[in-house]
């Protein structure tokens, strides 16, 4: 199918997830082509402002004999003493009420600009709109803002792991050569398994398998994908910034020969599938513009595509995620703005015509997830480097189908992208490359409607050196990092025991 068609340490809802304190997102609403199945919220209540009424208090009406001066300024002023004839009491009156009107007028004006400092000085305070639902914020903080003066970190690396269900698992790394290296747990494995059933053993000489002839333009990382129970498709931006690809059966070797899909890019690429017989490459490419390449097993490898858009990107691997056939979700950070960008395939035409801005103030590459049909769930650094949340849900009505940006993180700072990944439809789990190098998580659980923990996180470890990559294998979530000493990092979940093992620290699988 031509996709190109039409082209050119804190969490009220949003979903069904809990949440702090958010910032509004005005942006316009992306037409969808399916039909709905799901439900979120996008509300922002108003900041709460609290302020003073005063009343004035009843009192006898004062005469002031025209006899005596109101106030000793006027004291050498000329003054005429009226005389008092027929109409006498009643000038008397007039004047009274006169001066009457005239202090209610001065009440006013003095009552109206104490009003107004008073709400100057609460809107200095709390800048945020919150959900009605969300727990009280303590005025003597102000809430985290997504914009700041944190950077996007230049340099670190990252593993990725791929499975298509427990024992089966595949590791790529980039070596300090750039050349990537790979490691497996093969089909016969189980958890007993000496040294936990990986492949080569993680303590011997040499603990990974290079697959050279190609070294990679970066240290990010591999792109790796199975688009079924025998195939795994992997993916490198080369030193030469074109790209190049290797493919096995897992009943079979590396071949060792690259493939050269050319081109010119400058991110590393990223590697999405809807089916079996579907794989498709994105990247960002020496336009700062996105392309994209795809295979279908009947026609091969058709050109590349480019996206024109009035928007220059940062130079990120795109960020893509299918939740049904014919459905792919892009999401890319402007280079200007730090925005993020959205435009989705729904089986006919790209949509919208250019990318829809859902703004934010990003300072990481996105990370994306769909625990279910029609919601995808977006975790991203921000501008005060925390973890920052939106999501969305088919099932709304425009335009509340995107929720408002919300920290996650509260004051706890990060470095890099963060992860995220599902184990069901209910579940999410986050993870995180703390500021202090330490590893940390969090989890969200549709069904009650929280998180855990309720504030902060988890810590499940130390001495990172790069942002932490995850997968699900069907009985266990997996994490993986480099670690200060050279070594890759491994710890998994058992979602049946909800245990982790290693329980402290990590398995080292390897020097890279």
């Amino acid at each position: 199918m031509d996709m190109s068609h039409g082209v050119s340490h804190e969490a009220g809802p949003y979903s069904e997830l809990e949440v702090l304190s958010s910032e509004k997102t005005v942006h316009p609403a992306p037409q969808l082509h399916v039909e709905p199945n799901c439900q979120a919220s996008a509300e922002q209540d108003g900041a709460h402002k609290q302020g003073r009424e005063y009343a004035h208090e009843n009192s006898a009406l004062i005469v002031i004999p025209a006899e005596d001066l109101p106030d000793a300024k006027y004291a050498a002023a000329t003054y005429l003493k009226p005389v008092t004839v027929y109409h006498g009491r009643w000038k008397r009156k007039k004047w009274i009420i006169l001066f009457v009107v005239a202090l209610i007028a001065m009440g006013a004006i003095v009552g109206g600009v104490a009003g107004g400092l008073l709400s100057e000085h609460s809107g200095a305070k709390d800048t945020s709109a919150s959900p009605s639902s969300s727990p009280p914020v303590s005025t003597a903080t102000a809430p985290p803002a997504m914009s700041g003066t944190a950077t996007s970190l230049a340099s670190y690396g990252y593993p990725t792991a791929v499975s298509w269900g427990y024992p089966h698992m595949e590791i790529f790394a980039l070596n300090s050569s750039m050349y990537p290296e790979w490691k497996y747990r093969p089909q016969n494995s189980t958890t007993n398994s000496e040294n936990g059933g990986w492949q080569p053993a993680s303590n011997s000489v040499e603990p990974f398998i290079q697959l050279d002839n190609k070294t990679a333009a970066d240290e990010f990382g591999v792109s790796a994908i199975t688009r079924s129970p025998t195939d795994v498709d992997i993916f490198i931006t080369g030193a030469d910034q074109q790209l190049w690809q290797k493919y096995h059966n897992t009943m079979t070797n590396w071949p060792a020969d690259w493939v050269l899909l050319a081109g010119s890019h400058l991110s590393p690429p990223t590697a999405v599938s809807w089916a079996p017989d579907r794989l498709d490459i994105f990247t960002i490419n020496s336009d700062h513009v996105l392309s994209q390449k795809w295979y279908t097993s009947a026609s091969g490898w058709e050109p590349y595509y480019t996206f024109s858009s009035q928007f220059s990107f940062k130079t990120y691997a795109p960020t893509v995620v299918s939740w049904a056939e014919d459905r792919y979700d892009i999401f890319l950070v402007g280079s200007e703005d730090q925005s993020l960008y959205h435009k989705y395939y729904d089986g006919e035409s790209w949509e919208p015509i250019d990318f829809e801005k859902l703004g934010g103030f990003c300072t990481s590459r996105p990370v994306a997830v769909c625990r279910q049909k029609g919601k995808t769930d977006i975790f991203v650094r921000g501008g005060d480097a925390g973890l920052w949340h939106m999501s969305f849900s088919q099932d709304v009505p425009t335009p509340q189908q995107w929720s408002n940006w919300t920290s996650l993180s509260g004051r706890t700072a990060m470095q890099a992208e963060p992860e995220a990944v599902s184990s069901d439809s209910n579940t999410l789990h986050v993870f995180v490359w703390g500021a202090d190098n330490a590893l940390l998580y969090k989890s969200y659980d549709a069904r009650t409607n929280s998180w855990t923990p309720s504030s902060g996180f988890h810590t499940l470890g130390d001495s990172l050196s790069g942002p932490p990559k995850a997968v699900f294998d069907g009985q266990s979530v997996h994490v993986f990092a480099y670690l200060k000493g050279g070594q890759l990092g491994h710890k998994s979940l058992d979602i049946a025991s909800n245990a982790w093992n290693p329980v402290q620290q990590f398995e080292l699988l390897g020097s890279v």
